[in-house]
């Protein structure tokens, strides 16, 4: 047995807390499943950070990010690091702080040791910075051809059929609140468009907050069509009733298609292995 003093305070834990860990294995993160479990107010914890196991006598820590370093005594571990008595244990530059209180060896042990694929499979954990998963692959790759490249082609050529529409000239003389909504609807559709297209080349350059950027890129994305493709069928209030009919229509199906890419890729970014060995839990 050893005990952990928490030396900084959190929400979770108070400075001078102290907790007794009996567990052969003690997981430190934000995930329901650790050991010592901090809140989401610390961003700079990821969700599995760090392990610490007991051999016999002798404590180590282990890594287990791939975005965010642990440090024993301001120092960053690259290995299994062998703990002793009094040892500083800091999860990332700026997260909380941790004494380790129980005797043993300090140091690191072998090279196979330090491999990070060892120090897993030892631990029996999932390697979560699985090097193969990392970086733009994959679906996470074609969110951003989507974004960049498909993206605006299909959504320039749908425009400019839209206002190629056999008499739209005449209907907008007739109708002038006709011309506002198209118009609007228009400069709606190009300011996503130039927005997704920022953010595809962000994460495709391998941005570090790609995560982050994209959930926000998808909420507004969902925000700005619902609002406003809502606010185009009010508008089109004083149209024939056939028109407000048809032009309501296909307001409800982009809202339809729009929540439908929404779910899917926000799932996809909460729960996809690669953006989590991208980007950290």
């Amino acid at each position: 047995m050893y005990t952990l003093e928490f030396l900084s305070n959190t929400e979770s834990h108070s400075r001078g807390k102290t907790i007794n860990i009996q567990d052969s294995i003690a997981r430190l993160g934000r995930s329901n499943n650790c050991t010592i479990q901090f809140g989401e107010e610390n961003n700079t914890v990821s969700r599995e950070h760090a392990a610490l196991q007991q051999e016999g006598n002798e404590v180590h820590i282990l890594n287990l990010s791939s975005t965010n370093s642990t440090l024993v005594n301001g120092h960053p571990i690259h290995g299994k690091y062998y703990l002793s008595d009094g040892d500083e244990i800091q999860l990332s530059s700026t997260g909380p702080t941790l004494r380790f209180k129980q005797n043993g060896q300090s140091g690191y042990k072998t090279a196979s040791a330090n491999n990070p694929a060892t120090q897993r499979a030892d631990l029996g954990l999932q390697a979560v910075g699985n090097k193969e998963l990392q970086g733009v692959g994959g679906w996470l790759k074609f969110f951003c051809v989507m974004l960049t490249i498909i993206g605006p082609i299909v959504s320039l050529l749908m425009l400019a059929q839209e206002w190629q529409t056999p008499n739209l000239s005449a209907l907008f003389k007739v109708f002038p609140t006709l011309r506002a909504v198209v118009v609007i609807e228009s400069l709606m559709q190009l300011g996503i468009l130039i927005y997704g297209i920022i953010i595809g080349i962000m994460i495709w350059n391998g941005n570090k907050k790609g995560k982050i950027l994209a959930e926000r890129y998808l909420l507004v994305r969902l925000s700005v069509f619902v609002v406003g493709e809502i606010a185009l069928i009010a508008m089109l209030s004083d149209l024939p009733d056939k028109g407000f009919a048809a032009g309501a229509d296909s307001a409800l199906s982009t809202i339809i298609l729009q929540a439908i890419f929404f779910g899917v890729w926000y799932s996809y970014f909460k729960n996809s292995k690669r953006v989590a060995a991208t980007y950290g839990a």
